[in-house]
C-alpha cells in the first residue's frame, strides 16, 4: 500500500510529463492537462516581505486549517478553513503567509498544454466550460465552500498525491485520472450558485453596512468570520482603504447625509439612528467629515433640487 506524504511538496516526475493520456479538456482541439506538482496538508511558510510572481500554471488550493491570508492582484485575501483558491496562468500571487499568520493547505499545480505543445493561459473558468459544456462562474479566490465540496476537493487532491508516488508504470495512469476527477470537482464548485460563505472581508463590510447604528467589537467581528482581530484589521485596511471602526464611521456619515436629503426628521433623531447618542458629537463629526453642519447640508440639498 503507497504511504501517501504529507506536509511537503511532492514533484512530479519530469520524464512522465509527456503526452501521457487521451483525456483532454476540449473537445474541439486537444488541451492535455499535465501535473508539475501536489501537496497534501502543507503547512505554508512565513514570508515578513511577501512579493507576488506569475507564471503559466493552474493552481487549486484547498485551505485546511489555521488563520493565514495569500496575496492575488494585488490584494489581500484572508484564507480559512474551507476557502478555495483558484489561481489561473499569469495571475500575480503568493501563497506564503505574514506575520503572525498560519496556514495549512492542500494544492495541485498543473499546466496545460495545446494543439502544438503551447502552455494555456485561459482563464480557469473558461478552460473548465469549454471541457464540461456547462457555464460556470467565476471564482472569488478565499470563499469558503461547502463542506461536501471540500471533502471531494481534498479526497482528489490525496489521490493525486498518492498518484506521484505509485509505480512507475502505474504513476501517470493514476496521476492522470485523479487530476481530471479533481478539476470535475473543481468544476462542481463554479457550478454551485450557493457557496457555504462569501468572501469574509465582504461579508464583514456588508455587516458594517447594514448596521451603521450599532457598535460593534472588532475581536468580535473578526471572530465571526473565523479570523485573527489583527489579521482581519490588516486585510480589511488593505482591501477598503481604512480600519473597520474608521469604514464604519464613513457609512455612519453617509447614512446621515441620505437622511437629510431625503427625509423631514430632525436632526436630532437623525443623529440617533445612525448611532450617535449625543447630537452635538455627530454634528461636530459630521462638520469635519463634510464640510458643512447637518443643517446646512440639507439646506443645500433643497436648493439644488
Amino acid at each position: 500500500m503507497v504511504e501517501i506524504p504529507s506536509d511537503r511538496m511532492v514533484v512530479f516526475p519530469e520524464e512522465a510529463r509527456g503526452d501521457w493520456g487521451s483525456a483532454s479538456l476540449s473537445f474541439s482541439e486537444r488541451r492535455i492537462p499535465r501535473l508539475i506538482h501536489a501537496s497534501w496538508r502543507q503547512r505554508v511558510p512565513l514570508e515578513e516581505r511577501r512579493e507576488e510572481h506569475r507564471h503559466r500554471v493552474y493552481h487549486v488550493c484547498l485551505v485546511e486549517g489555521g488563520n493565514g491570508s495569500m496575496i492575488l492582484n494585488g490584494q489581500i485575501v484572508p484564507t480559512v478553513a474551507g476557502s478555495l483558491i483558484l489561481v489561473s496562468p499569469d495571475e500575480p500571487h503568493c501563497f506564503l503567509v505574514g506575520p503572525g499568520e498560519r496556514s495549512v493547505f492542500s494544492e495541485a499545480t498543473f499546466e496545460v498544454s495545446g494543439p502544438r505543445g503551447r502552455n494555456m493561459g485561459l482563464p480557469f473558468s473558461q478552460l473548465l466550460e469549454e471541457w464540461t459544456g456547462r457555464p460556470l462562474r467565476d471564482w472569488s479566490a478565499g470563499t469558503v465552500i461547502a463542506p461536501a465540496f471540500q471533502k471531494a476537493l481534498e479526497k482528489n487532491i490525496k489521490r493525486v498525491v498518492a498518484g506521484c508516488v505509485e509505480t512507475a508504470e502505474r504513476r501517470s495512469f493514476v496521476v492522470n485520472r485523479a487530476l481530471m476527477d479533481l478539476l470535475e470537482s473543481v468544476a462542481a464548485v463554479l457550478e454551485n450558485d450557493q457557496p457555504a460563505l462569501v468572501d469574509p472581508l465582504r461579508e464583514s463590510a456588508d455587516w458594517i453596512e447594514r448596521n451603521v447604528d450599532q457598535a460593534f467589537s472588532v475581536a468580535d467581528l473578526a471572530a465571526e468570520v473565523g479570523l485573527s482581530a489583527n489579521h482581519f484589521i490588516r486585510a480589511f485596511k488593505a482591501r477598503y482603504g481604512k480600519t473597520p471602526l474608521a469604514y464604519h464611521q464613513d457609512q455612519r456619515i453617509n447614512a446621515a447625509k441620505r437622511l437629510l436629503d431625503q427625509t423631514h426628521y430632525p436632526i436630532k433623531q437623525i443623529a440617533a439612528w445612525t448611532g450617535f447618542a449625543d447630537v452635538y458629537y455627530f454634528t461636530r463629526l459630521f462638520s469635519a467629515r463634510v464640510g458643512m453642519p447637518p443643517g446646512a447640508f440639507r439646506e443645500g440639498c433643497r436648493k439644488n433640487r
